[in-house]
């Protein structure tokens, strides 16, 4: 019995843990909360479901990093140039 609260209790924190970490933008933790929710049967679903969620969130902010720093063409090429810095080390 006590066994059982226990595991109870366990999948429930991390649900709880999974869904925080998401809505702080914790993309990292929040994944392995929700793997962890898929060892419990009363979480799996909802580990699957978050998972799924982060999947999406992620490819979302690559695919608008990748827009934002693209290839570099012949009309967004840097016009300006900097001359170089000397660099040199006296002790």
């Amino acid at each position: 019995m006590m066994e059982q609260l226990e595991h109870a209790e366990v999948s429930t924190a991390l649900r709880y843990l999974g869904q925080y970490y998401f809505k702080n933008q914790l993309y990292d933790e929040a994944s392995l909360c929700a793997q962890r929710c898929c060892d419990y049967n009363d979480a799996r679903e909802e580990g699957k479901a978050l998972l799924r969620q982060i999947s999406q969130v992620r490819d979302q902010t690559e695919s608008s990093t990748t827009d934002l720093f693209g290839p570099l063409s012949s009309n967004n090429t840097p016009i300006r140039r900097v001359s170089p810095l000397d660099l040199s080390f006296n002790p």
